[in-house]
């Protein structure tokens, strides 16, 4: 097994370090942005104090009356409670949201057609084409991402100048899907006969 055998992955790991490095050089300008900006949270300090007749502070998580009384701090059992009333009557609220819930399980099935597409894919192209394991790879990432990046960016320009309305651009994305399910149908099509296969080994007696 050399470079040059078609058999050759090559270092299909470097491109999981080469990303991770890109995410973490990403996130290194978030760590810079303040636990919460000051304009915001004076905002809010005025709005608990105009509506509740309290003010919160945000450094020791007291919370004082406008008079000096101290009030006891909720417990973080009784915030994980509330917390946890809130999600469910939010999430109630969202699954009880037609247009939500039907936006939801289309792109879940969208995301079940395109992960299985991208999934196999190479294994595809490998067999139906003679191609190697590493220019499989190579073809379904640029069919792949390409097609993320075109259509993300062609969506985007559509939108911004066209400007549709919530009906119409209900349309064009009905009418996408069925293309893109029609063209996954088509390129199942095109491929090659059945690979010869070398006959078993045998062995003299």
């Amino acid at each position: 097994l050399t470079l040059s055998s078609d058999e050759w992955v090559g270092a299909w790991w470097l491109g999981f370090i080469i990303c991770g490095f890109l995410y973490l050089a990403g996130a290194v300008p978030l760590l810079f942005f303040p636990k919460s900006l000051q304009k915001q949270q004076q905002h809010g300090t005025h709005q608990i104090e105009m509506q509740n007749g309290y003010s919160h502070d945000h450094d020791d998580h007291l919370i004082a009356s406008l008079n000096g009384e101290q009030v006891p701090k909720t417990t973080f059992g009784r915030q994980l409670k509330e917390a946890t009333e809130e999600f469910a009557r939010m999430a109630a609220e969202l699954l009880r949201n037609p247009v939500y819930a039907s936006m939801v399980i289309g792109w879940m099935f969208g995301s079940y057609l395109t992960g299985g597409y991208s999934t196999y894919l190479p294994k595809y192209i490998e067999t139906q084409f003679g191609r190697s394991a590493s220019a499989a790879d190579m073809y379904a990432g640029i069919v792949s991402i390409g097609s993320v990046a075109f259509s993300t960016a062609l969506g985007g320009y559509l939108l911004t100048k066209f400007n549709p309305s919530p009906r119409k651009a209900l349309l064009l994305l009905i009418v996408s899907w069925s293309t893109i399910v029609v063209t996954y149908l088509i390129g199942l099509l095109p491929g090659c006969g059945h690979p010869a296969f070398k006959q078993p080994n045998t062995f003299a007696q």
